[in-house]
């Protein structure tokens, strides 16, 4: 069976660990920490620095996506599930 580039699947997994924390560190933490605090615009440039990453790494995705081989089209043997897919 062939599979993704690994640098794909690398980078796939790399992102599906690093938006969902991002998330939650904007979502629960820096909401929690009021305005005037002295360590909120620190927290903010930290997530906004770990959104350039995701960016970075986005873009990185698509152009190994674009420059390497795809595998062919998986096979169920069935073929509603081969449709969705």
């Amino acid at each position: 069976m062939n599979f993704c580039h690994p640098a794909l699947v690398a980078l796939h997994w790399i992102m599906a660990v690093l938006i969902p924390v991002s998330l939650m560190i904007g979502g629960f933490v820096l909401s929690n920490i009021p305005l005037d605090h002295p360590g909120k615009a620190e927290a903010l440039q930290g997530h906004m620095i770990a959104g350039a990453v995701i960016g970075v790494l986005l873009l990185l995705r698509l152009t190994v996506r674009r420059w390497t081989k795809r595998p062919p089209p998986a096979n169920s043997g069935n073929s509603v599930l081969n449709g969705a897919a």
